[in-house]
């Protein structure tokens, strides 16, 4: 059996997603250009103030969510969504890390 270099790093690619978790306790906007993927610190730290402040706080980057507290994944990105929806971004937005 014949082992194509595609297939080689699609298996370790697996096997590190397998592996390494994702940390879930820290979320920020992301604006997705012609450019590349762009963190949004100002709509980060809004939404965070806005959204989460009792929960959360913003380290200058990120909304991370404080101990015995939990921040939604779906509802950040709806949040970050909402607010660069009105502050004029379009389609172009995506959600970030």
């Amino acid at each position: 059996m014949e082992v194509t270099i595609k297939a080689l790093a699609l298996g370790l690619f697996l096997a590190q997603a397998a592996h390494g978790s994702k940390d879930h306790s820290s979320y920020n906007c992301c604006l997705n250009t012609p450019e590349g993927w762009i963190p949004r610190n100002d709509w980060t730290k809004a939404v965070c103030a806005m959204r989460w402040g009792s929960v959360a706080t913003f380290d200058g980057v990120k909304c991370i969510q404080k101990p015995g507290n939990v921040i939604n994944g779906d509802d950040f990105y709806t949040a970050c969504k909402l607010y660069g929806a009105t502050n004029g971004y379009g389609l172009e937005w995506e959600k970030g890390a």
